[in-house]
């Protein structure tokens, strides 16, 4: 077979596979799916954070840029995004920050990252200190009271360290 020949066919096909994954609706968006939030507040945040996914074609779709967007939302710990060429569907995995304490009217969690609140409110302590790193060791401090003291603690002021 001719040499040139060889180089039509290739490029043919090339073609062929950058229309199909590129602007064909063969390997578009069906389904989106949702794993580790349930809250319909969140994953209207998430939504919103990311697009409307339904339909776009999944070559055009990058997960480590759209995972890092989600990543952006204050209550997001860490995402993940993957898509499936074969179903036509795209995962987002978020692990959404637990809040231990209430702080300068914001939730702080675990390792002191403070975040607004989305969906339903927790039933956790509020606490009055200069800056973040001391409120977390008042809720610290608090969460090692006994329980039955803690019921009837509703705020805590710490000062300093």
């Amino acid at each position: 077979m001719p040499r040139l020949v060889k180089i039509f066919i290739s490029a043919v096909v090339v073609a062929a596979l950058a229309y199909l994954l590129g602007w064909s609706s063969v390997f578009t968006v069906k389904k989106v799916e949702f794993n580790g939030i349930t809250n319909q507040a969140q994953i209207l945040a998430v939504e919103k954070k990311i697009g409307n996914l339904n339909g776009v074609k999944l070559a055009r779709i990058e997960p480590r840029q759209m995972a890092s967007s989600i990543k952006s939302i204050s209550w997001v710990k860490d995402a993940d995004v993957s898509r499936d060429w074969f179903s036509g569907s795209v995962s987002i995995s978020v692990d959404a920050r637990v809040p231990i304490g209430i702080f300068a009217s914001r939730y702080i969690d675990s390792t002191g990252a403070v975040f607004d609140p989305i969906g339903t409110q927790a039933d956790v302590p509020m606490v009055n200190a200069p800056n973040a790193e001391i409120g977390l060791l008042a809720i610290e401090l608090f969460t090692a009271l006994p329980e039955d003291f803690r019921q009837n603690v509703t705020s805590l002021r710490a000062t300093s360290a």
